[in-house]
């Protein structure tokens, strides 16, 4: 009877929440949104509602193991968590202040309901309960999370609010992330307030703390605590590795109760003041609210034509751009500032190659605060952060990737923020060794090995010596870009020459970079296939093989052609790459690989291949993505690709692909308007036949930052086969070139 009664509310449900808008409302962006697209199978991404880089990020958690979404498919859930990550890898973070409604006797050892009828959108989730029966709903601001519980007619409301929660992998790791102390009130005045501190997770072991007071729309008659000696009745505060609150309603028919909490990363009064400002609004306001904030982003960029996953898939993709990093802005409790502050760099390696670059076309204003904050970072931490995650210096996964994404904001003359004190910053990073006591155990944390500093490379005693290598060696580059940029002409000819270092790694018998000892012997063991086991403790290269890593030479593809003995012998070298299989779009090292054929004269090869990943690696399913999408790095992948063209970061053009749509118009800073058309573009369509700029031939298969943002038109004609539309054009110059003009 009881299973029976929840199908029919579960049918009720979603009745009621097409009704009232709980289904994708037609004809607005926001309906092309499908937050459930890439949850599963390793994707990562958060079902539930959040704002553009907000904190509160408000999603179902499931039970142990939590994967580091904390949502998986299918699986019962606990209740509801107010912050979490979005396309993470490796351990968890976040999960904090879980919210769990129950009907009847409160059971704080048994918090779990299979789901059904969930659907969602851009600022909203609802799902039915089916243990009760009970309809949950969820909205947020960027500090406020707002759930709203309809409960059936018989049984007593609960509502246990679990302060001590945590995204736990259970893999008993000492370094996985773990509640150390946490503390929940009731106040007199209706409120319940605390706070958590955590210690461990992804990236560092730092302890960090964050703050919450909510409030419930209707008063409760009933309230007690728990901690971890079991429940304890009519007692108002708990204090303890376990800790959590409960609070029982008056039943009537239809009950809905509202619960919001104000986050905070600072104080519990600022958490209480993030509460108040939200304190008059309903729950339809704030969801009103929220996606009408997300129509505005989402309209940064209009696309006509496409089928409707392609239109699906774009619109998910420039969602989910814009979920991290976090702002906590005003509320940074590291330090006191003026300056923007942002957390959850997470990491920079990932989105430093794709996700700033489309902010530095439609978001340079949030571009701009972003290398603010990471400035501030340097100022108060001594280094620029690979990865800055809840307030901690973390992992550095590869190079000093902050250097690139300064480059970028450079080249592409974004404004606002301090330059000098940026290149400061980067020869910092450049010059001054990191703590090397356990490097082989661990991953550098900021800076560089004395090692390339004083030999030009790692050596092979050093983890992920090579693939350090060659991020180095961009890095420099970036930082030769930043230099020239302020006329300091002395400095950036020295890291343009260093930049070169990357061949210190290159074996030409293979045409593959591979390891030195300290020696410069090479290492034993070579073959193009090579990983480590783990795959992210290389011992030479880091989450990857040397096929992944074979073009990371980002600022000197044309010598690294030359290298290869020229243009034929690098396209049969690609040929190889991609139709062997070697190449993996789940990962970071090589995403920017398929356009690489424009630098030897094959821009239809370029076209063919990221078409086949856009149509295959990327699918309107739950397990639709092709990995962890890394902050937005694989979202903001599809983007730009399916736009028609794909930045290198840290330098001022984009190479040209296959654009998916017959219309695509980006809204730049200043009312100014870059269309991109594509006439008789189709899935056989596409390849570019001919193009012109602003109404004058163009054929050459890439295009300068400046083309874009003084706003104009891209045209291109598409066609079924090869043509050879920018087949002889010159590329943009590369390191060596430069170095040997």
């Amino acid at each position: 009877m009881k299973n029976l009664l929840s199908s029919i509310i579960s049918l009720l449900f979603v009745a009621a929440s097409m009704a009232l808008g709980g289904c994708r409302s037609a004809g607005t962006l926001g309906s092309e949104v499908d937050p459930f697209l890439g949850v599963d199978a390793g994707g990562n991404v958060l079902p539930g509602p959040c704002r553009p880089f907000s904190l509160v990020r408000i999603n179902p958690l499931v039970e142990l193991p939590h994967p580091t979404n904390g949502y998986r498919t299918g699986s019962p859930i606990i209740g509801f968590v107010q912050t979490n990550v979005s396309g993470t890898g490796g351990g968890g973070r976040y999960g904090n202040f879980l919210v769990t409604p129950q009907l009847g006797e409160i059971d704080i050892e048994h918090l779990s309901s299979s789901l059904s009828g969930e659907t969602a959108r851009a600022g909203y989730y609802s799902a039915v309960l089916d243990r009760w029966g009970i309809r949950a709903e969820l909205t947020s601001t960027s500090r406020v999370g707002v759930q709203r519980f309809t409960f059936p007619a018989e049984g007593t409301p609960q509502i246990l609010i679990t302060a001590s929660s945590v995204i736990d992998l259970d893999r008993d790791y000492p370094y996985d992330a773990r509640c150390v102390d946490a503390r929940i009130e009731t106040g007199k005045d209706g409120t319940v307030n605390g706070y958590v501190q955590i210690i461990g997770g992804w990236g560092h072991m730092e302890p960090y703390k964050l703050y919450f007071c909510g409030a419930f729309d209707k008063p409760f008659a009933v309230s007690g605590v728990w901690d971890s000696r079991g429940l304890l009745p009519d007692v108002q505060m708990a204090r303890d590795s376990v800790a959590g609150a409960y609070f029982s309603f008056p039943t009537f028919e239809g009950q809905s109760i509202t619960l919001k909490m104000g986050i905070s990363t600072a104080s519990l009064a600022q958490a209480r003041a993030n509460l108040q400002e939200q304190e008059q609004k309903s729950f339809e306001q704030i969801r009103e609210e929220s996606e009408s904030v997300w129509e505005r982003y989402l309209g940064l960029i209009r696309v006509e034509g496409g089928t409707p996953a392609e239109r699906e898939l774009f619109y998910t993709s420039l969602y989910r751009s814009f979920v991290m990093p976090t702002d906590i802005s005003g509320e940074n409790p590291g330090w006191t500032t003026s300056e923007p502050s942002y957390w959850d760099f997470y990491c920079l390696w990932d989105t430093f190659r794709c996700t700033f670059p489309l902010y530095a076309i439609i978001a340079p204003d949030k571009y701009v605060e972003m290398v603010r904050s990471l400035l501030d970072v340097y100022k108060h931490k001594g280094w620029l952060p690979d990865a800055w995650i809840v307030g901690g210096i973390s992992k550095q996964q590869g190079g000093t990737n902050a250097d690139n994404i300064i480059a970028d904001a450079v080249v592409k003359g974004l404004s606002g923020f301090d330059k000098s004190l940026a290149l400061e910053a980067m020869v910092h990073n450049a010059e001054t060794p990191a703590d090397e006591s356990d490097t082989f155990e661990d991953l550098l944390r900021a800076g560089k090995h004395r090692d390339y500093i004083d030999l030009g490379y790692v050596p092979s005693d050093k983890l992920c010596c090579s693939s350090y290598t060659l991020e180095f060696a961009y890095n420099d580059f970036c930082l030769y870009e930043v230099a020239s940029a302020l006329g300091e002409a002395g400095l950036a000819n020295k890291y343009l020459l260093r930049s070169m270092n990357c061949y210190n790694l290159f074996d030409p018998s293979t045409g593959f970079f591979w390891a030195k000892d300290r020696q410069g012997n090479w290492m034993p063991g070579f073959t193009p296939t090579y990983q480590g086991n783990p795959w992210w403790k290389g011992p030479y290269f880091y989450e990857g093989t040397p096929y992944h890593y074979s073009t990371y030479v980002l600022h000197d593809i044309n010598g690294l052609i030359a290298r290869h003995g020229g243009k034929s012998r690098f396209a049969a070298y690609l040929d190889e790459f991609f139709e062997g299989g070697f190449f993996t779009h789940e990962n970071e090292p090589d995403i920017h690989a398929p356009y690489l054929y424009n630098y030897v004269g094959q821009p239809y090869r370029t076209a063919e291949i990221v078409r086949d990943i856009l149509a295959m690696q990327y699918r309107v399913e739950r397990d639709g993505w092709p990995g962890n999408d890394d902050s937005g790095t694989l979202s903001s992948w599809y983007v730009f690709s399916s736009m028609g063209f794909y930045p290198i970061a840290g330098q001022d053009f984009y190479l040209i692909g296959s654009p998916v749509f017959r219309r695509t118009e980006i809204t730049l800073p200043g009312g100014k308007r870059f269309t991109i058309r594509a006439r008789r573009v189709s899935a056989e369509n596409k390849y570019i036949q001919s193009a012109t700029l602003n109404g004058e031939p163009y054929d050459q298969s890439w295009i300068r930052h400046s083309d874009i943002v003084q706003g104009g038109e891209l045209v291109f004609t598409m066609g079924p086969a090869p043509s050879d539309w920018a087949t002889k054009c010159t590329m943009p110059k590369s390191a060596s070139q430069i170095i040997n003009k």
